[in-house]
């Protein structure tokens, strides 16, 4: 039940009450017949109840915040200076079946799910009835307006929900900042805003949670040092700081030795004990050259003896700046954050003109078939696939609904040998389709590789996205903002719906927002 209708079961409930309520004083000053008296007394009890709920129900709607239906040029008519708009893309179809009778509640955009196509839950107060949650897709990234620039980004066909809140100190926390991505939770008047923000080289700390994460990403097999992908950062740190020190050392020089230091102190706020949920204690070792395993032995023996007697471990601003540089170059050149098919879908942002990975691929499919047929493979599902692949994988098929593509997968399918399992290329009539060919040389040069395997195609089509994107990725690492904000309105911009003849607008407190704190995000 919405708003108009409370309204209405409140007149209703009413006019039943007065009615019931003067033919009762009829019956009982003129008629006097007690059979009738008691049934028209009945009656207004019954009516007293339902109109006491339908009240009570009509008082219940009034919490939450009313959205209103506008276009876009009345909508953003937001003064930059004291207040801040929070656009949702939302597609046409879907915001215009949206409730604009009813209140909301609880608004929640939430990025874990996927960071391409975020979820809105949109929770609508029903009175006295349960609440419902309606979610929906976001068609883009989420944008914050907070100057007349990013009020012109917005384009004139543009359809979405728009929150407008009291600025307080949001613009000055964000400026110079690149915006990663954003995540909100609405309760009462308060909208709480999560902006994941690109950390600079200054504001990365040793204590900073982010860098257990950062340790425990799964890396791929580049480098002079060949790490199967299952081995996290870790093992990478632990390689890079041990082959800078000079060995044997005396017992004396592992305290002043700088190399030996950084290990130390690394292994000291990193010790390996922490790790041993990734498996690290039975693959660490293995991993190592054996002059590496005799020194991280003995660092470990120290750090044993340090601790039962109590001696200082050495900390300089230097030692815990190189133990820091030594992660980020690790986390940049191994992890699978920026070099593996499988995390392409937490859309990172790019050297193209800050641009998400998404968009750009995106962008190119529409304007390359033959990438798009690449794509198609990269995006089929094989059994070894975990699920950021197939997280990817979703995200990719989301991307190509919007292309008119030859169905590519089931061509293949029906060139595959019932015996062997392989896809014969020769077999395939490639008149009517020269892009999937053309594809499929980009990928194998069918012309010399006539029989593939469907996963290894598949294999073949995700290194050639992986190598084609990752490149573009930029070397962040990446820490949260809180900002709490208050709401004043909540628009539904929608072209296709007239405007109501009046709005509602409530707001309360003065938005306050909490420090800086990096904050650890798990895929």
């Amino acid at each position: 039940m919405n708003k108009p209708m409370s309204n209405l079961s409140v007149l209703i409930s009413l006019v039943l009450l007065a009615s019931a309520i003067i033919t009762l004083m009829i019956f009982i000053n003129r008629i006097r017949d007690s059979k009738l008296v008691s049934i028209t007394a009945g009656a207004a009890a019954v009516f007293s109840v339902l109109f006491f709920f339908t009240v009570l129900n009509r008082i219940a709607h009034c919490f939450g915040y009313n959205p209103t239906a506008k276009t876009k040029a009345e909508a953003l008519n937001i003064n930059t200076e004291k207040q801040v708009g929070i656009f949702i893309p939302i597609d046409k179809r879907i915001i215009s079946q949206l409730d604009d009778q009813s209140n909301i509640v609880d608004l929640r955009l939430n990025m874990k799910e996927t960071k391409f196509h975020p979820s809105v839950n949109i929770t609508y107060n029903r009175g006295i009835l349960p609440e419902r949650t309606v979610k929906c897709e976001t068609s883009q990234q989420v944008s914050l307006i907070t100057d007349e620039r990013s009020l012109h980004n917005i384009t004139e066909d543009a359809s979405g929900l728009l929150i407008t809140t009291k600025s307080g100190d949001l613009a000055q926390i964000i400026k110079d900042r690149t915006i990663t991505s954003i995540e909100l939770n609405q309760c009462n008047s308060k909208m709480v805003l999560n902006i994941f923000c690109a950390l600079n080289d200054n504001t990365l700390d040793i204590s900073d949670r982010y860098l257990h994460y950062i340790l425990l990403m799964p890396t791929v097999r580049t480098g002079t040092y060949a790490l199967n992908y299952t081995y996290p950062v870790y093992n990478c740190v632990i390689y890079e700081i041990l082959k800078d020190i000079t060995y044997p050392l005396t017992d004396n020089q592992w305290t002043t030795n700088p190399a030996a230091q950084v290990a130390i102190f690394f292994l000291k706020n990193f010790p390996i004990e922490n790790f041993t949920n990734s498996r690290l204690n039975s693959t660490l070792f293995d991993t190592l050259p054996t002059p590496l395993d005799k020194t991280l032995r003995h660092i470990i023996d120290y750090l044993e003896f340090a601790k039962q007697t109590g001696k200082e471990i050495v900390v300089t601003k230097e030692i815990t700046s190189k133990v820091l540089q030594h992660i980020k170059e690790a986390y940049f050149t191994y992890s699978q954050d920026l070099h593996h098919y499988s995390s392409l879908w937490k859309n990172r942002i790019t050297t193209h003109n800050n641009q998400h990975i998404l968009d750009k691929i995106s962008q190119d499919i529409q304007q390359d078939k033959i990438l798009a047929y690449i794509c198609t493979l990269a995006a089929i599902s094989i059994n070894s696939d975990t699920k950021y692949d197939t997280n990817t994988n979703q995200e990719i098929n989301r991307i190509l609904k919007q292309t008119e593509l030859y169905d590519i997968t089931t061509l293949l399918k029906e060139h595959i040998n019932g015996d062997s399992g392989l896809i014969d290329f020769n077999h395939i009539d490639y008149t009517q389709h020269p892009d999937i060919k053309a594809a499929l040389d980009n990928l194998l040069n069918t012309d010399y590789v006539t029989k593939c395997s469907l996963p290894e195609l598949v294999r073949h089509a995700r290194n050639h996205v992986s190598q084609n994107y990752t490149r573009f990725l930029s070397h962040y690492t990446e820490g949260a903002e809180s900002v709490k904000l208050t709401i004043e309105n909540i628009t539904l911009i929608d072209p296709t719906r007239k405007p109501p003849r009046s709005t509602m607008e409530e707001s309360s407190e003065i938005p306050s927002y909490t420090p800086f704190i990096p904050n650890l995000r798990f895929c």
